[in-house]
């Protein structure tokens, strides 16, 4: 990076000498790949850029309840199978069989014997461990940090306890650090996590990018819900209702609803669409 480079305003990142070329996740198929290139944003649609194990499932739940909650009876929306129904990962979203360039709904799910109406969800959310300034451009765009330390070991082990054989040769932590691609370079998006952050600060000030701390949001979450509403442009919730987001939003409730949240529908959908190889 270059202190010009670094400190490079949001409109030039249309420019070919700054935009970035997205990276390939080892997952993703070509073809996928190639649709999430070509994906157009909307103005009003919102992108969740993480790098992996800063609390991306956490936002994207944060994300969803507050853009339901008015229509919902006051109390956000948890009808959904799996997170990714509702705010598609970009990067498998076509491995999944979902078409992000159309309207978001509701999953076509049936409650109590009767079929839910497929209400149009907004604005449309995505999530994203592509580097911010390869992302769609043109819409607003949430960003999360955690203490690097802290990221580390949450990603050595999600690769470990995924059974992803490379991850489970590694002698120790040190020597998954130590790795380019799984750490040091990469996170297996073509990035560390220095260069997300470095990225994130060259655009905290952008009033389309909004920076929040990992380590500040997950104690008191409430403070927060008015600030990421309004950068969102859905209406701020009144405190009896931030009550209860904030208990749809808590580790103890997101963890009572684990299989909601721990990618199991995503994965069976590549595997069923031959995109995955599980065995």
């Amino acid at each position: 990076y270059t202190a010009q480079w670094i400190a490079a305003p949001w409109e030039r990142i249309d420019s070919p000498t700054l935009a970035l070329e997205p990276s390939r996740h080892i997952l993703s198929s070509r073809e996928g790949h190639d649709n999430m290139r070509n994906f157009k944003a909307r103005a009003s649609d919102v992108m969740i850029c993480t790098p992996p194990k800063t609390g991306t499932t956490f936002v994207s739940q944060i994300l969803h309840q507050l853009r339901t909650w008015s229509s919902h009876q006051g109390a956000g929306d948890m009808r959904f199978d799996d997170i990714n129904q509702v705010v598609p990962n970009l990067n498998f979203a076509w491995d999944t069989g979902q078409e992000p360039n159309n309207d978001q709904l509701m999953p076509p799910l049936t409650w109590h014997g009767q079929a839910d109406a497929r209400s149009t969800l907004s604005p449309r959310l995505f999530k994203h461990h592509q580097r911010l300034f390869s992302l769609p451009k043109g819409c607003r765009y949430v960003c999360m940090l955690r203490r690097p330390e802290a990221v580390l070991k949450s990603f050595f082990t999600f690769c470990r306890k995924g059974g992803d054989g490379r991850a489970l040769s590694f002698a120790d932590i040190d020597d998954f650090a130590a790795d380019p691609e799984y750490w040091r370079e990469g996170m297996l998006y073509g990035a560390s996590v220095w260069e997300y952050y470095r990225e994130f600060w060259a655009l905290r000030d952008d009033p389309n990018v909004l920076v929040l701390v990992y380590e500040d949001l997950a104690p008191d979450v409430g403070r927060f819900l008015p600030l990421i509403a309004k950068f969102i442009g859905v209406e701020i919730p009144p405190p009896a209702v931030t009550e209860r987001l904030v208990h749809a939003c808590s580790k103890g409730f997101m963890k009572e609803h684990i299989d909601r949240f721990d990618d199991s529908w995503a994965n069976r959908e590549m595997t069923k669409r031959a995109k995955l190889d599980l065995s």
